[in-house]
């Protein structure tokens, strides 16, 4: 995305105009490693010497940015560049409420491809259509030939589309169903009996000591994983936190311990994999509390290190998974779910931290993962400011936050669309007297039952109010007629963005009692616009599931009386 090195060679322009500079490429592999290239321009015209198709692909993006920094006279120039990490991926949940439809994938695809990631994955629980199974009903599932079509778009833009599946824990969607019920670990009142707050309203976790859970898991990947042309699994085995808490807890005293029965399970996973010539990658925190069964995974598995936080500790755990001689990625997150506009401080940061500990110790790769929690309610606008940092920080760690903010712009087209997006990304920061973590005040103030004031106690009026002028007039400047950004997908979702915050920091005003009759109406009359405007925008980029869980947000901020219905879905 941008050059280690720009070396402006001569002051005289390469060509008249860049129409006429005459365009060279040599793919040497034994001269350039892969994904690098070498892009010289000079009075001859244009020369790139990569290493492979996608070094040259890279070259093209660059100079592509050069003819739009410089329209009418390109500059001499002399630039070797090449990625800092391997693998540059992008894991997007659509498991939590929206199911991308493929007009919207394909412009992901896009944005990933101009970015300079090379691997997408999108996380899925039950929003696939298993053949002979029934727990997607309340979904619009991603049916085999999407998954293909997605799997070919990505192959066109030069990105590998791997699998991701939930095999152990956050298998909640499914056990929450009579035929499927009896797979679990334990149910959540049990739990509560054992003086452990479940997670959900529903079982969480497959009972690895039940042969019928393992056949479910082989049943699983026989039809989903022959769509994926890619050579890896992402089998997630994540947050499996009741594990041997219930129907295991004999089994695991016999073998050895709860660590024995996870890596049991990891290798049952990996050998079902294997036979659609696929090896695994998990997620990486329950054998972080197991250092011992490191040496029992496959060796070419890859361990998968997430956290979220600033503080997360990447260069600790990094330095395990390293010395365990298997491949590893650092995963951040963009910090756009459970919000409205994002934590913009907390994502760069976090990116910034997180590789940066990857490269001190040798990680193959950089996976930004993008969350649904509680329905997916944030607009995907917000996620592109870190989808930015992600691809930039990875391909060339000294990049700084003004280069990603420029390019930010050069994809938006408009400065002050650049200034809206970071003004949602400061607003949990400027409100909050107190602020929760891996999430944000506006969404819970959005979302609180009129009958609970635990966020309420948080909030700060006067910096609410503050923050709301800016928000009303960052709406206003996007309503006057001015032009839209670029791209079809991210334009509305700016706006929508601003309309849900200003509802957010309006509603709490309004049950503080700091709000006239006036801002009541307009507060009313802008709950209904939202709601329409939000429907649409769903409908327009999403299939239809779960939508509904969103509308019900906007019908008890209308109508407080409508009773609460959610159930935790944690995030990673």
């Amino acid at each position: 995305m941008i050059a280690h090195q720009l070396i402006r060679i001569g002051a005289e322009p390469a060509q008249d105009s860049h129409e006429q500079a005459d365009i060279d490429i040599l793919i040497d592999g034994g001269r350039k490693p892969a994904q690098a290239y070498h892009l010289v321009i000079d009075t001859r015209g244009v020369r790139i010497t990569a290493g492979d198709g996608a070094g040259a692909a890279y070259a093209l993006g660059t100079l592509a940015q050069i003819f739009f920094q410089f329209p009418d006279l390109i500059p001499a120039l002399d630039i070797e560049d090449r990625p800092e990490l391997e693998r540059r991926g992008f894991y997007l949940d659509v498991s939590r409420g929206k199911v991308p439809n493929i007009e919207k994938l394909t412009n992901i695809v896009q944005m990933l491809a101009e970015l300079r990631y090379n691997e997408l994955q999108i996380y899925i629980e039950n929003v696939f259509e298993f053949p002979g199974h029934d727990f997607y009903a309340d979904t619009t599932p991603l049916t085999a030939a999407e998954i293909r079509d997605i799997d070919r778009i990505c192959r066109e833009y030069g990105l590998e589309f791997v699998p991701s599946l939930t095999s152990l824990g956050h298998f909640d969607k499914i056990l929450r169903h009579p035929r499927y019920r009896g797979l679990a670990e334990i149910e959540p009142a049990e739990l509560a009996s054992l003086g452990i707050k479940p997670w959900c309203d529903a079982p969480w976790t497959l009972c690895v000591s039940d042969p019928a859970a393992a056949e479910l898991i082989q049943n699983l990947y026989d039809a989903f994983l022959p769509n994926f042309s890619s050579s890896h699994f992402n089998i997630c085995c994540d947050e499996s936190w009741d594990l041997a808490l219930g129907r295991s807890r004999t089994y695991a005293q016999q073998v050895g311990g709860t660590g024995e029965v996870y890596i049991r399970w990891i290798n049952m996973c990996a050998k079902q994999a294997a036979k659609h010539g696929k090896k695994i990658a998990l997620w990486g925190d329950i054998i972080f509390h197991h250092p011992d069964k490191l040496p029992s995974l496959p060796a070419d598995a890859t361990l998968l290190e997430w956290g979220y936080e600033v503080d997360h500790p990447f260069e600790q755990h990094g330095e395990l998974f390293a010395r365990s001689g298997r491949a590893w990625y650092v995963c951040p997150g963009t910090s756009s779910w459970q919000s409205l506009g994002g934590r913009l401080d907390v994502a760069l940061a976090n990116i910034r931290g997180a590789v940066t500990a990857g490269l001190h110790h040798s990680a193959s790769g950089m996976l930004l993962t993008d969350w649904g929690d509680y329905g997916h309610q944030q607009c995907f606008a917000i996620s592109l400011i870190p989808m930015i940092a992600g691809g930039g920080i990875s391909w060339n760690s000294a990049v700084d936050n003004d280069a990603i903010f420029n390019f930010a712009t050069r994809m938006l087209g408009e400065s002050y669309l650049v200034d809206h997006l970071q003004l949602l990304g400061s607003i949990h920061k400027n409100i909050a007297l107190q602020r929760p973590r891996n999430s944000s005040l506006e969404f819970h103030l959005f979302r609180e039952s009129p009958t609970e004031t635990t966020y309420l106690n948080m909030f700060n009026p006067d910096e609410g109010s503050r923050t709301l002028t800016l928000v009303d007039d960052a709406i206003e400047d996007l309503t006057d007629g001015s032009p839209r950004l670029r791209n079809a997908h991210l334009s509305d979702g700016v706006l929508l963005s601003l309309m849900m915050s200003a509802i957010a920091l309006r509603h709490s005003l309004l049950r503080i009692g700091r709000m006239d009759k006036r801002g009541v109406a307009f507060h009313s009359q802008q709950i209904k616009d939202t709601q329409e405007m939000y429907l649409v925008h769903w409908h327009r980029w999403n299939k239809p599931s779960r939508w509904i869980d969103i509308q019900h947000w906007f019908e008890r901020l209308a109508t407080p009386s409508v009773p609460d219905r959610d159930c935790a879905s944690a995030s990673e």
